[in-house]
């Protein structure tokens, strides 16, 4: 007994140094624990039943968790997940396969304000917080459907503006999830050109190359090139878009029998992320 006497402060005192928080195994990721408990508490407030949800807690813009699975709906995260001076939380709900919805909200004054809310036309598999137009002072919001059979998805961009608070759709983009820079497909983000160039790789007779450029706060496709046939001809098709400043369509400048050694495959097909 004399010991239990002795033993009882000291638990206290270690319970009040770590202090038990609700709700942990909800969390996949944890910053410090004021953080932690802060956001929680955050959380809790907001509308449309998401305070039933355990966020994912991502503490500072920029920080290594960036991207989650929204697959096991409904996800909701919560943080600097945009810029680094305003806490947002993000929801996605997917209904079954063809249908989710996106919610953004910024807190303000300890008060939830709605800047963005989309349908997009599939479920969701992916959400990524990444600087995607050269302007490091925000992240973008980009979303990954479920794919096809041939491992490629949609990808839809939503751009934020600190000065309106708005989050607006800017485009979208498709592809599979490839090693870009090995040549296996995918996409790239390339903050030096404000550009994202996409690798598309379909089935063994298609595969095509596209470039998207940022014109305020849409994404705008410039230009495409196509490599599409057979084991015996193969054609190389390149279009661009002669008014830049919107994605106003292609127009297609050549489409000819390609060969691997000819001037145009080089240019257009080898070279065509670098051309001018």
């Amino acid at each position: 007994m004399k010991y239990l006497t002795l033993l009882f402060p000291v638990l206290l005192l270690l319970s009040s140094c770590h202090p038990h928080i609700q709700e942990t195994e909800t969390i996949s990721e944890r910053g410090p624990d004021s953080i932690y408990a802060a956001y929680l508490i955050l959380s809790r407030s907001l509308p449309d039943s998401l305070s039933k949800i355990g966020p994912y807690i991502i503490p500072a813009k920029d920080s290594a968790i960036t991207h989650e699975m929204v697959r096991d709906s409904p996800y909701l995260a919560i943080g600097k997940l945009i810029d680094a001076t305003h806490t947002f939380a993000i929801s996605c709900v997917n209904f079954g396969y063809d249908s989710s919805v996106l919610k953004i909200y910024r807190e303000d004054n300890d008060q939830w304000n709605m800047v963005g809310r989309y349908h997009i036309p599939e479920a969701v598999e992916f959400i990524k917080y990444i600087n995607a137009d050269g302007d490091s002072n925000t992240n973008e919001i980009i979303l990954s459907g479920t794919g096809n059979v041939n491992g490629n998805r949609e990808y839809y961009v939503y751009i934020y503006d600190p000065h309106r608070a708005i989050l607006s759709y800017a485009g979208h983009f498709f592809t599979g999830d490839g090693d870009f820079d090995s040549g296996a497909g995918g996409y790239k983000i390339d903050p030096s050109d404000n550009a994202i160039k996409v690798h598309y790789q379909g089935v063994s007779s298609a595969e095509s190359k596209f470039l998207y450029t940022w014109r305020d706060d849409s994404l705008v496709l410039l230009r495409e090139v196509m490599l599409r046939g057979d084991a015996e001809t193969v054609w190389l098709e390149y279009k661009s878009n002669k008014d830049t400043s919107f994605s106003a369509g292609l127009t297609t400048i050549f489409s000819e029998k390609d060969y691997e050694t000819s001037l145009h495959h080089k240019k257009y097909w080898d070279g065509f992320f670098d051309l001018k």
